[in-house]
């Protein structure tokens, strides 16, 4: 359900689409038809179009994946899990917290299915080296984006941005409309 009501909230709210555009990952989405509709909502929202159940229909049908993603009656079939859009945020932290979880599952056994080709500290190391994987930055796994995925609310709707960046001591970054701040790192 919580997928379902994500994916409704970016079809019918501008902020929630061009948040979770960028947020969420295809990886992100349980169902694989699910992944397939935020994909195509993901790349309508960088090339500007605006959101409706025919932009997003045609985009999954230019990508050849319209039915794979259950067809235009399941896409309008999604908005009924939309009683509300003010719970986005929560259902998009849900889904985090979930992929995650499957993520820590996945390489669990993966690890305990490849232990005997490992000595105990070449799999101590091995693990170490997928838990450290698991705690990456979300931002660090899908690399650079566009800045109009970032900043499309500053300039339709001059809202002030947060832009996240992966370092959770420094918090959001609050720019006002005379600033140009720039924030470079290396890994």
């Amino acid at each position: 359900d919580a997928e379902r009501a994500t994916l409704a909230a970016m079809l019918l709210d501008p902020e929630a689409a061009s948040t979770l555009a960028s947020r969420l990952a295809r990886s992100t989405f349980h169902l694989a038809a699910h992944g397939l509709i935020h994909g195509a909502v993901a790349a309508l929202v960088a090339e500007g179009v605006p959101l409706d159940l025919v932009s997003v229909s045609g985009k999954l049908r230019e990508r050849g994946d319209l039915d794979a993603a259950g067809g235009p009656q399941y896409l309008s079939r999604l908005l009924e899990h939309a009683a509300s859009t003010a719970n986005w945020r929560h259902h998009a932290a849900t889904l985090e917290r979930l992929e995650r979880s499957r993520a820590v599952r996945a390489g669990a056994l993966s690890l305990a299915e490849g232990v005997g080709a490992f000595s105990a500290p070449e799999a101590v190391q091995e693990a170490a080296r997928r838990l450290l994987d698991l705690s990456k930055p979300r931002d660090a796994e899908r690399g650079p984006s566009h800045v109009s995925v970032g900043l499309s609310d500053v300039f339709t709707k001059g809202a002030q941005p947060a832009v996240p960046f992966g370092l959770q001591e420094l918090g959001p970054l609050d720019l006002n409309p005379s600033q140009l701040c720039v924030v470079g790192a290396r890994p």
